[in-house]
């Protein structure tokens, strides 16, 4: 049996901290924010301490975002995946040709702004 990697154990370990640091920022701001009211008195801290929570927890999920765009921007470069890359793009290339030769009333705003039956319905009513 072959052992995982070490980065791939590590790339695991990342995608369950996310999770964790949701959960430990939000009781983070509720802890502080509970003793906060409690020591000053002021019943409005604790969901101050709250607001907090969320916000570093919302802060965590778009670091991680990012963090995973740069990893998937750096795949792009691998020579492994520039002939899965030529594939899909082959895809996409015939898929909208098909659609060219099918739809007599195709355009090029569909090409540009990818519209699809709905989307010229609603033109057709907006005008």
């Amino acid at each position: 049996m072959k052992r995982p990697s070490i980065n791939s154990i590590i790339r695991g370990a990342d995608a369950l901290s996310l999770g964790i640091s949701l959960v430990v920022a939000v009781v983070l701001g509720f802890v502080v924010g509970y003793y906060l009211s409690k020591w000053t008195g002021i019943k409005a801290l604790l969901w101050v301490g709250l607001g907090f929570g969320f916000a570093a927890a919302i802060a965590n999920v778009y670091k991680f975002y990012k963090f995973q765009q740069r990893e998937l921007h750096e795949l792009e470069d691998d020579p492994k995946y520039a002939e899965y890359a030529k594939t899909i793009k082959k895809q996409e290339e015939d898929r909208l040709a098909m659609k060219k030769k099918m739809d007599p009333n195709y355009s090029k705003d569909d090409e540009k702004y990818g519209l699809d039956e709905w989307d010229k319905e609603d033109m057709k009513w907006e005008k």
